[in-house]
């Protein structure tokens, strides 16, 4: 029940970002959709019990590698703004850099305790993402 749950959730993250990158046009929408779509996929693979140990070290390395690129476009965003950011949009972009932080973490986490990723490890990671990229929306809205 909680997989199914979990799945449906990753599934739904998918969705809005699909709707973040065709609102806002942005090309930081399609890392972002890369990233959650990665996360989702791997879920699937081992949901399906799949014996390719591969992706279980190319996924969430990618997802590391594109996690590292949103987060300095964050910082890029934050420095180079051409209007200053109020406090409490600053402290939403801080949230959002936790957040995506703690889902990069927790999706690398098997890798760095070499254990077997479980599926229901990787939605919560779909909903750490999800959760990371509806708090920063407003805020690419505007710009």
């Amino acid at each position: 029940m909680i997989d199914r749950t979990l799945m449906i959730c990753g599934f739904l993250s998918l969705i809005g970002i699909v709707i973040l990158l065709v609102v806002t046009q942005l090309w930081m929408g399609i890392l972002v959709l890369l990233l959650c779509g990665g996360a989702f996929a791997h879920q699937l693979l081992l949901k399906a019990g799949h014996r390719l140990n591969a992706f279980d070290l190319i996924l969430p390395l990618s997802g590391l590698v594109l996690g590292i690129i949103i987060l300095i476009s964050l910082l890029g965003t934050i420095l180079l703004g051409k209007q200053l950011l109020s406090v409490s949009e600053q402290l939403e972009l801080l949230v959002r850099s936790l957040f995506l932080m703690a889902a990069l973490l927790v999706w690398c986490a098997p890798l760095l305790l070499q254990k077997k990723a479980a599926p229901t490890l990787l939605g919560i990671v779909c909903v750490l993402l999800l959760i990371s990229e509806s708090t920063g929306l407003h805020l690419l809205l505007q710009s």
